[in-house]
């Protein structure tokens, strides 16, 4: 996810892959929480994810950044696209 996916959305945007990180987990893993009568948005952490939810958000994230970004992210054993 790191070396791979944030890496070539980073790239592709200047940012770091940490801001990138937190940007998909904002888009993709949204929570509220309630303090109080206080409601907090704030997102779910990627490390407590199922194998199963942990693959539907990297698909999900792909999908983003093949429509928004323009940018091929290649499936585990899959090769980049040569340019």
């Amino acid at each position: 996810m790191w070396g791979v996916v944030y890496q070539i959305m980073a790239e592709e945007t200047g940012h770091t892959t940490e801001e990138i990180h937190e940007c998909c987990k904002s888009m993709f893993l949204p929570r509220s929480l309630f303090l109080g009568d206080k409601e907090v948005n704030t997102s779910k952490s990627t490390t407590i994810l199922t194998t199963a939810e942990l693959e539907d958000y990297l698909r999900r994230v792909r999908i983003f950044a093949q429509e928004q970004l323009n940018c091929f992210i290649p499936l585990p054993n899959e090769a980049p696209i040569p340019f």
